[in-house]
């Protein structure tokens, strides 16, 4: 990837989250006690709704524009976005893309979001978020496999958390025992219970 394109779409992404984890954090406060003086008060800072909304578009592009590029990026860029999410907790543990297991680019979106979530900020977390993922993917007639093969081959290498192994690694591992499995689609009746 053209280093211009990457420091372009990095530089736009840092300036966006910092300005989401700045609305994002307001949201995350403490509890108000309203046998306080001005408890009111403390309330005036919260987004609105229209706010709120307005944020989860944003968010909901940001990542759709993300998930886009990131695979064309060089390892060492993956790795520098994947850093710039982390670094900005309520970011990273917002995302807002529709969960859709029932079609391959659903699901292939819900792996890149593992991707660049980097096992973050639990492997063990990570690793089970990944087994229901895969289930899911699987009991709705995905071939998942392959998908997660594809992102195995562009997720970080290095391991952040010792002995649990790189999110590379937990993907092929993950895609072994994917590989093993036959996707089944959900008899139609299921849907209206």
């Amino acid at each position: 990837m053209n280093a211009g394109t990457f420091q372009s779409c990095f530089e736009s992404w840092q300036s966006r989250c910092e300005s989401f984890e700045r609305v994002l954090s307001r949201l995350v406060t403490e509890p108000v006690d309203l046998n306080t003086d001005g408890w009111l008060e403390e309330t005036d800072d919260t987004p609105s709704v229209a706010e709120r909304s307005a944020l989860q578009t944003e968010l909901s592009d940001f990542y759709s524009e993300v998930v886009t590029w990131f695979p064309k990026f060089e390892q060492e860029q993956r790795v520098a976005v994947i850093d710039l999410l982390i670094g900005h907790p309520s970011v990273i543990q917002t995302p807002v893309l529709q969960n859709d297991y029932s079609t391959e680019q659903g699901v292939r979106q819900m792996v890149m979001l593992f991707v660049l979530q980097d096992q973050w900020p639990d492997p063990r977390d990570a690793s089970m978020q990944l087994s229901h993922l895969t289930n899911l993917a699987l009991a709705n007639g995905v071939d998942v496999s392959p998908i997660l093969l594809q992102a195995a081959n562009i997720a970080n290498v290095k391991s952040r958390y010792g002995s649990w192994g790189s999110t590379s690694e937990i993907l092929l591992e993950a895609h072994r025992i994917a590989s093993t499995q036959t996707p089944t689609k959900p008899h139609p009746w299921w849907r209206f219970w």
